[in-house]
């Protein structure tokens, strides 16, 4: 029998509502092996034992006593260290603010909260989303649990461990450039960016305001979709926040892709990916033929444009953040973010200026594909997960684009979802991404796939091997 911290967050849902577990016997499964699993993965930067249980006992009482009960009543989730929870520590992942204890809940943690998921603690990111991995923190960078030598990608790392590793039902995580797919594509589980402003960014430590997301990292699409389903809204006190109506996701993942034209964006990547992961999406496509998808070749601005022009949105707007603390106290921040950072401090008001009215065009184009199909495709990471020693790079960003940055350029929904394992047998990740607001079909078209592919039960082994080993492509 599967052990309960194994369990995907749909199955433990079902379990609870049965009665099958209860959810003070989940969670200690949980902090169990956490307790295990943290010293090889340092996933977690803050532990939430006591209030664990607590929150468990609680949401035991409520179903017990025939009141009210979401799918997620009872589920033990954790969130990514920039994200306020009350009374726990957010700390960014940096010395700045080891010391912060939140006063209030971020509004998807306010949200998550009232439907009765059990807060199991705050989990390791890079310095602020920005600078890592780092070994020049207070706290250790998060390790792969598919092989720990390997980085398992950022800035929402412990949110990609945790999930795979079975440290969490569920985690949230953010993105401004690809920090919940390129996680979630490294660790081989599933990352879904929302549109902009379906989450509430409100409680989330900012990096840049106007490219920032907010989205829930889960072992399946369903996962994925029964956790957007609880944090999405509106929210009148983010400005960001947009008034659109929120649908039941899991009535629409039917599975059945028949009719449905998925353009391929091959020109992002065909030049760049290495052979297994261009392998992995051509298996991936000819996954999604066969249940019955009509792929069709589409043509998207540059890759580097859109890149160049989210690059220097983020910059200009992470120095407004950090810039007098990087005159004040610059010996504070870690190496990386310190020299990342920096750059912004170059970015003249003209050139954020012309980048915001590129990015106006850049989404008009994007968003006209879309005119010709309901959802595209493309690469989520040109490579597996890099080793520690070769992820040593101040600014990768300025030599390579990112495949994920495009998506938070324009706002567009945009999901990672395993297709494959490297020459190597590490994770390899395929990219969907769907009109704005139109998660619906997003979902529907990655459960299918997943369904399809058959890989949901895949999950690392412990004790963690410190070296991949070789699956077959």
């Amino acid at each position: 029998m599967k052990a309960l911290h194994e369990m995907t967050l749909t199955q433990a849902s079902k379990a609870l509502v049965s009665g099958a577990v209860n959810a003070v016997e989940l969670t200690q499964a949980y902090l169990a092996h956490i307790e295990a699993a943290q010293p090889h993965l340092n996933a977690y930067i803050t532990i939430n034992t006591d209030a664990a249980l607590n929150d468990a006992q609680r949401a035991d009482a409520q179903r017990r006593d025939g009141l009210p009960c979401g799918p997620l009543n009872g589920i033990p989730m954790a969130f990514k260290d920039v994200i306020d929870t009350d009374g726990m520590p957010t700390t960014c992942h940096s010395k700045l603010r080891s010391d912060h204890i939140s006063t209030s809940d971020a509004f998807a943690v306010a949200k998550l909260k009232q439907s009765g998921v059990v807060t199991l603690g705050k989990l390791a990111t890079h310095e602020f989303a920005f600078g890592g991995p780092s070994h020049d923190l207070p706290f250790p960078p998060a390790r792969n649990p598919w092989a720990t030598a390997h980085i398992p990608g950022g800035s929402s790392s412990g949110s990609g461990a945790a999930v795979a590793a079975g440290m969490c039902s569920a985690a949230l995580g953010t993105d401004t450039s690809g920090s919940i797919r390129m996680p979630a594509g490294d660790c081989g589980v599933v990352g879904l960016k929302p549109t902009f402003g379906r989450v509430s960014l409100r409680g989330v430590y900012p990096l840049s305001p106007s490219m920032d997301h907010v989205g829930p990292m889960t072992s399946t699409v369903s996962d994925a979709a029964m956790v957007l389903e609880e944090i999405a809204g509106y929210d009148a006190k983010d400005p960001r926040s947009v008034n659109f109506p929120v649908p039941r996701y899991l009535d629409h993942l039917s599975g059945d892709l028949r009719g449905m034209k998925i353009g391929v964006l091959r020109d992002w990547y065909e030049t760049r990916a290495r052979a297994d992961v261009a392998k992995a999406l051509g298996n991936a496509m000819d996954v999604l033929r066969d249940l019955g998808a009509l792929l069709v070749e589409v043509k998207a601005p540059p890759l580097d444009e859109l890149n160049a022009c989210g690059r220097i949105i983020l910059l200009s707007e992470g120095f407004a953040v950090h810039g007098k603390n990087l005159r004040d106290r610059p010996e504070d921040f870690g190496k990386f973010t310190r020299m990342r950072m920096q750059l912004g401090a170059f970015v003249t008001a003209e050139d954020y200026q012309r980048a915001q009215i590129a990015r106006r065009r850049l989404s008009i184009e994007m968003t006209s594909l879309f005119a010709d199909c309901e959802v595209v495709l493309t690469a989520n990471q040109f490579r597996p997960a890099a080793r520690f020693e070769e992820a040593d790079d101040l600014f990768p960003f300025l030599k390579h684009p990112f495949p994920t940055m495009p998506f938070d350029v324009t706002g567009h929904p945009a999901i990672a979802v395993p297709c494959g394992f490297s020459s190597e047998g590490m994770p390899i990740g395929l990219q969907l991404a769907a009109r704005h607001f139109d998660e619906t079909t997003l979902l529907c078209a990655a459960h299918a796939f997943e369904t399809a592919l058959g890989l949901t039960q895949c999950r690392p082994a412990f004790p963690f091997p410190e070296h991949p080993r070789a699956r077959p492509l």
